[in-house]
């Protein structure tokens, strides 16, 4: 048994055989666990077996599940978030929600009550608390039909045509 009263500068020891190492600590004022690493390797390293599930490198990113992590937070698996998960507004060419192989393209938050979504660096739709909007291209309907309640109107164009592949128009 070790047991450490007043304080220390160094504790420098293998643990060998030992089925747990806690950490009793009461205070309001003084952390219970601190680490300082003064060179470059990994500031913390937490194993299950010899799986090494939690890193924290010298730069302050944590991996979960990963060994190596690449971001702030890197977590390698399926993740369960109870809540609320928030993210930043960001912008067309940089949306907050994207996939890591495609950064241009998903979701962002152009303001208050309002959510985009972005292909390629470009707004393709809008969704806020006045309704849809649909921008930088046609609007495509594949193998179903496009059903409107209410009316259908154009606005701001001149030169608006509804044009019929067949040229006839049926009821």
């Amino acid at each position: 048994n070790l047991t450490v009263e007043g304080t220390t500068t160094t504790l420098d020891t293998n643990l060998i055989g030992v089925d747990r190492v806690e950490v009793g600590a009461n205070s309001n004022t003084v952390v219970g666990v601190a680490v300082t690493q003064s060179g470059t390797a990994d500031i913390l390293r937490l194993y299950d077996g010899t799986s090494q599930e939690v890193t924290v490198d010298g730069t302050g990113k944590v991996g979960i599940g990963s060994a190596i992590p690449a971001e702030k937070l890197d977590v390698n698996g399926t993740s369960n978030f109870t809540g609320q998960v928030r993210v930043s507004d960001g912008t067309t060419s940089v949306p907050s929600v994207a996939a890591a192989s495609d950064t241009n393209s998903g979701l962002y938050f152009p303001g208050a009550d309002a959510v985009g979504l972005v292909a390629g660096g470009s707004r393709k739709l809008l969704v806020n608390s006045s309704g849809i909007t649909i921008n930088n291209g046609d609007l495509a309907v594949n193998g179903g039909n496009l059903d409107v309640t209410g009316d259908i109107r154009h606005i701001d164009n001149t030169n608006t045509k509804i044009s019929f592949t067949t040229n006839t128009i049926s009821f």
